[in-house]
């Protein structure tokens, strides 16, 4: 069974260049949440910063992010997979791309913040869930490196969308914690937002893990 290419990877075909630009964009996902989680330990520190480094860092990586979604977007409408899996590789290196979105989003809005605005434990809470979805993000790479294995493409699939739903659990811990004592309305509306765009980081990996498993079915024969 071939999922992502219906001809054999020989030599430097276009479809194996493009597997190798989608392996590259998880690769890349996966260092924008990493360093999303490492600025957030430089907020609990208050190294204001090595915050500013780390928030960079995120911007940095998420811009390749967007580079690399857009070059397999460009080998795909240059023939690179025949037309029956174009739209939903295209689909899934979208979901992934707007991974990477959702925490440059976070991390941009930790600019706002200071340690003492946080309730103190909401930290571990919210990079409990940056975890999740960096784990997330490498079983999908993992899932594209074994492809061609269907039973184990949908092992790995169950776990993120077990992730994902661990998340929600978190998210919904982290709302309680937020809201069970008065706060000023800004640090309110900040800590909110914030919550909100970490757990998005996890439902965009999960989107993502659904239109891989649309791939896998497409092709199941």
């Amino acid at each position: 069974m071939r999922i992502f290419g219906e001809i054999p990877f020989l030599g430097e075909t276009r479809e194996k260049k493009t597997l190798m630009k989608i392996k590259k964009h998880l690769e890349t996902t996966y260092r924008v949440i990493k360093e999303l989680d490492n600025a957030f330990e430089a907020l609990e520190k208050e190294d204001y910063e090595l915050l500013k480094e780390k928030q960079k860092n995120v911007a940095s990586l998420e811009r390749e992010a967007d580079e690399l979604r857009r070059e397999i977007e460009e080998d795909l409408y240059s023939g690179a997979f025949l037309p029956i899996s174009k739209s939903r590789i295209l689909d899934f290196a979208e979901k992934v791309d707007e991974t990477a979105d959702a925490a440059e989003d976070a991390s941009k809005l930790l600019t706002f913040l200071k340690g003492d605005e946080i309730p103190h434990e909401l930290p571990s809470l919210l990079r409990n869930e940056i975890k999740k979805a960096m784990d997330s993000v490498k079983l999908l790479k993992e899932s594209v490196d074994n492809i061609e294995d269907l039973e184990k493409v949908r092992g790995i699939i169950k776990k993120i969308r077990i992730n994902e739903h661990e998340s929600d659990k978190t998210s919904y811990q982290a709302y309680n914690l937020l809201y069970g004592e008065e706060r000023d309305p800004r640090s309110l509306q900040l800590l909110s937002k914030l919550i909100e765009f970490i757990s998005e980081i996890s439902n965009k990996a999960e989107d993502a893990s659904d239109s891989l498993s649309l791939i896998v079915l497409m092709h199941k024969a």
